[in-house]
């Protein structure tokens, strides 16, 4: 049975690879998810244009006068796919909830605690990533979130990896399928007990 075991084990992992062009491009999209909403949403900011891929997009974030957690949501027409991409730590009220260490329950799972500051700024921030990716899905017709970059796809750096762990958990909990979930920098989210 332990050989069974061990092919069952090779086999997830040769289906789960790591692919180096993918993860350059993730990087680009999380770093361009730190430049200001307008050029965002016209896809004109120095790294947008080394990746002239990505069309509609659309910036969204939580207060921007308190924690501003934020990112974007857009369509990758080179890997055809919704990409959902989350911004990383950038002022101090964010520092507050990466700091705030303390484990939670997590509603998806029995015996699971999570870090409370990126739960909850995940939570802040969900209301309007569900919406984003319902309307997206509606509008372009993308069957699954095949790289949560093809929302199908999902990336973020540092705290935007966190969100992005969350939002992939979550958004499959919705009943949504994710291609490719590239985490950059993240720290720990949760485990058991």
């Amino acid at each position: 049975s332990i050989k069974i075991l061990v092919v069952a084990l090779v086999l997830t992992f040769a289906q789960c690879g790591y692919d180096q062009n993918l993860a350059q491009t993730f990087s680009r999209l999380s770093y361009a998810s730190h430049c200001a909403k307008l050029n965002v949403e016209n896809w004109n900011c120095t790294i947008c244009k080394t990746y002239p891929y990505i069309q509609h997009p659309t910036y969204f974030t939580t207060d921007p006068t308190t924690t501003d957690f934020a990112g974007f949501i857009g369509i990758d027409s080179r890997l055809d796919a919704i990409v959902l991409v989350f911004r990383g730590t950038r002022n101090r009220d964010q520092w507050g909830k990466d700091f705030k260490t303390l484990k939670v329950k997590y509603s998806l799972c029995d015996n699971c605690y999570v870090h409370q500051g990126f739960y909850e700024a995940y939570l802040e921030v969900r209301p309007t990533v569900l919406e984003l990716v319902k309307k997206y899905h509606e509008v372009y017709q993308k069957s699954s979130i095949q790289y949560l970059i093809n929302v199908n796809s999902v990336t973020g750096h540092s705290l935007g990896a966190a969100l992005a762990t969350h939002a992939v958990a979550d958004l499959t909990k919705e009943g949504y399928s994710i291609g490719e979930f590239y985490s950059l920098g993240s720290p720990r989210v949760g485990g058991a007990e």
